[in-house]
């Protein structure tokens, strides 16, 4: 007589027992995932600064080694003159990106309809603050980069400007888009933020800004060279750039970036390199001036 075997299931132990380690797996592999996820993130910022260095040496190769009449700490363009003054993203933007990114709609009287709402090269993968605030969802040709304009403050000889050497000097770096609180309501709650141009009027102290550091005008931390110029300290000691803040508290006064190894910056000469957290604040603002004299050593 033929008799049934009962079919033996998994017991209660056994299945935790594999849920543990399905757990182990994921905890091993979910960090890998990310650190991926960040260095391929840091690559592309890596990249666009890049572009952005290599578009800058095109445009000052086609004017005898000089950028001139871009947006600086002292003087902006008005509605009335919007492009008489360009921010240096706006000049290099046909080198580094597209030659046609500034095409002006037909019959169109605002000069910003001519801005192509997003120009990929002038935002960080990194960037939380693109699309933190909803609010914000209006403005067009967002940035999440900044040039140095203690380097680039109205004009640039590559030549003469640079006496620190291009090596030494900080062209273009990260900084978020946005410091933004959802939370709040009104229109100063925004803070600032950066876009390709700055603000259409000089007294704007909310909202729009240059997408530029160590920027007078906006009251932003500066290099101060000692007298005999053998070392730069920042304006507010202690201050490099944030590393990892949260949205809401992000500082418009200096640089920022997301990133574990760093933060990536463009220098002059066309390489790029990712400055660490525990840089001294020395070193880091010996590689903002153009022409300190000091002596940069990490």
């Amino acid at each position: 007589m033929l008799t049934r075997t009962a079919r033996k299931g998994f017991s209660i132990l056994e299945l935790l027992v594999v849920i543990a380690i399905f757990a182990v797996l994921l905890g091993i592999l979910l960090p890998a995932i990310q650190s991926v996820r960040e260095d391929a993130a840091r690559i592309q910022s890596i990249n666009n600064l890049r572009q952005m260095i290599q578009g800058t040496h095109q445009y000052a190769d086609e004017h005898e080694g000089t950028i001139k009449n871009v947006a600086n700490s002292t003087e902006y363009a008005r509605s009335s003159g919007f492009f008489k003054n360009h921010s240096i993203f706006v000049v290099i933007a046909p080198y580094a990106y597209d030659p046609n990114v500034w095409k002006h709609k037909p019959g169109s009287s605002d000069p910003l309809d001519s801005i192509s709402p997003k120009i990929p090269i002038y935002l960080s993968p990194g960037d939380p603050s693109i699309d933190y605030d909803p609010r914000l969802n209006f403005v067009r040709a967002k940035c999440s980069y900044a040039v140095n304009l203690a380097s680039m403050d109205g004009y640039l000889s590559m030549s003469a400007t640079l006496r620190d050497g291009l090596s030494n000097t900080i062209a273009f770096a990260e900084k978020h888009f946005a410091s933004a609180d959802p939370t709040s309501t009104g229109a100063q709650t925004y803070g600032t933020y950066d876009a390709v141009f700055g603000p259409l009027h000089l007294d704007e102290v909310y909202g729009r800004r240059c997408a530029s550091f160590a920027d007078k005008r906006w009251g932003d931390v500066l290099p101060v060279t000692s007298a005999d110029g053998k070392s730069t300290v920042p304006s507010v000691p202690g201050k490099t750039f944030q590393y990892r803040p949260h949205v809401p508290d992000v500082d418009p006064h200096v640089l920022q970036t997301q990133f574990k190894s760093g933060l990536p910056v463009a220098m002059y000469d066309g390489s790029c390199r990712t400055i660490s957290r525990n840089i001294r604040d020395t070193v880091f603002w010996s590689m903002v001036t153009p022409a300190g004299g000091e002596s940069v050593r990490e």
